[in-house]
């Protein structure tokens, strides 16, 4: 191990680096072949990897080349901001975390906010506080408590925090998120499945499979097709569903709890409204879409976007 000034920390053919800093830290990949630390250091290799031991509490700025196949960044005390790496990142740290233009990337915070820009798969477990993603290739994130919103996912997302409201704008796969007492809203996404144990769920744009479950709140779900067998159910709340006029299904609508008023009111005539109960086939028939609320269920009718 060798202790070393402020300055430049010559990697060789190491393509592992990990940063042990405390207070608050900055790792920035640039274009360079070796590493640059602004405040004193001790360095140490242990078998592939290069450990990088920041010998004064920050705020510090440590520079790596952006070509690294892995880096680990560990600030027990503080919080840590990372740019632009192409490879593997994961980066512990005690608070806030800031990221953006990474590979595929793993965060793990006691608490305080997450902001990520762009990264490739991520993944997050925090103690609390803000999780804000703009665009990953795919998403799963558990909080202890605090919102989840995530803007633009290419693949799937998972998302489940103890307490909070869950976001998500768009999702290429399918959508997989739990919230204990907060509200669930997508944009888009191809499947999905939601519970929240107090909130509002509402769900735009759903394709396939669609499990929609809150034990408060009204439930909105408009399908884009096609559909498969779904389920949407609330105990104290109110059912809305947008279906597109061409879509082939077949719809078992139910209001349960019988100390409720509630209505089924259906713009389908194939699925007669005006009681506690409705059912019908609509397009010949297909997939199931069963409907369990504590209120008024409502069917409306989607108009097809035309191409």
């Amino acid at each position: 191990m060798a202790t070393l000034a402020a300055g430049e920390i010559p990697l060789g053919k190491t393509t592992r680096v990990t940063i042990f800093a405390q207070g608050k830290l900055k790792v920035q990949g640039e274009t360079r072949t070796d590493a640059v630390c602004d405040l004193p250091f001790v360095v140490k290799s242990e078998k592939d990897w290069l450990k990088i031991y920041v010998s004064e509490p920050g705020p510090v700025l440590v520079r790596l080349p952006r070509t690294l196949d892995r880096v680990a960044v560990q600030n027990p005390t503080g919080e840590a901001e990372v740019y632009d790496l192409d490879g593997e990142t994961t980066i512990r740290a005690a608070r806030r975390v800031t990221a953006n233009n990474l590979g595929k990337t793993s965060v793990d915070t006691m608490g305080g906010n997450v902001r990520v820009g762009r990264v490739g798969a991520f993944r997050c477990v925090t103690g609390g506080g803000l999780v804000q993603v703009d665009f990953a290739e795919e998403v799963d994130v558990e909080s202890r408590g605090g919102d989840i919103v995530v803007g633009e996912a290419r693949g799937k997302v998972s998302a489940r925090t103890l307490g909070g409201n869950i976001r998500v704008e768009r999702a290429g796969g399918a959508v997989n998120l739990q919230t204990a007492g907060g509200s669930i809203e997508v944009g888009a996404s191809n499947g999905a499945v939601c519970r929240s144990g107090a909130g509002g769920i509402r769900l735009k744009n759903s394709g396939g499979a669609v499990f929609a479950e809150t034990g408060r709140g009204t439930v909105l779900v408009e399908f884009a097709g096609p559909a498969r067998s779904s389920q949407l159910s609330t105990a104290w709340g109110d059912i809305v569903v947008f279906l597109p006029s061409n879509l082939a299904l077949n719809v078992e609508a139910e209001i349960e709890n019988p100390a409720l008023p509630g209505t089924v009111v259906s713009e389908f005539r194939e699925v007669p409204g005006g009681g506690r109960q409705a059912a019908g086939a609509l397009n010949g028939g297909g997939p199931l879409l069963k409907i369990v609320g504590g209120g008024d269920i409502r069917l409306r009718r989607k108009a097809i976007e035309e191409k």
